[in-house]
Parts: structure tokens; sequence; C-alpha cells
């Protein structure tokens, strides 16, 4: 927010509204855009830990951790509007024993 008014009761309706700063007026062009590019700097970090911590980093497939938080909540909405709803997981078998023999570069061409 841009605000010349330092009331407490503004501030904090803006906090409730979702505010993630303030700036005062006059407003320095420099610090506008120095808090402009740390705020795109920070929400770009919290999209790549989000990436890092729910996806595959070799398959780009959502990972078990996801499956964990998600499907509960999937499976409510698929109910409510009465669509069908499907889970598929798979396990490779004996994958040890191909990754042991051909080592990690060929098995993660083979994933």
């Amino acid at each position: 927010f841009i605000t010349s008014t330092y009331d407490t009761e503004y501030q904090n309706a803006c906090w409730e509204a979702g505010a993630s700063d303030f700036i005062g007026k006059p407003i320095t062009a420099s610090t506008l855009i120095h808090r402009t590019k740390n705020h795109l700097e920070n929400k770009l970090r919290l999209e790549k830990l989000l990436q890092l911590t729910y996806k595959d980093s070799l398959t780009g497939l959502f990972n078990r951790h996801y499956l964990d938080l998600e499907v509960a909540n999937v499976f409510k909405q698929t109910s409510r509007e009465r669509k069908p709803f499907s889970l598929l997981i798979l396990d490779i078998d004996y994958f040890k024993l191909y990754n042991d023999q051909y080592a990690h570069p060929q098995r993660d061409a083979s994933l």
C-alpha cells in the first residue's frame, strides 16, 4: 500500500486485506524499486521452494509428499461435484537391480 496516513486502524485494515508492505508518501523512487524487486524475488524463491518440496527433480512429477497433502482435498472436491476420482501409484519391481547393473545415468534415462 502507498499511503499518506499512518493511522493504526487504517494500517490494520490494510494488513487484514492482505498487504505485504507499506510505503509512505512522499515516495522515493529508489525505495519503491528496491521494495518491489525484493517482493518479486521472494515470490520466485517461494515458488522454487514449493517446486522442490512437491515435485520430483528428475521426472518433474508430483511426489509422495504432495500426494499426502492433496489427495484428501481432491477426493472431497470430486465427491461434492460427483465426478470420478482415480489415483495411480506405480512401483517398479527389481528396479534396484537395474540401477546396480547400469548405474544412475541409465536409471535416470529410463525414468
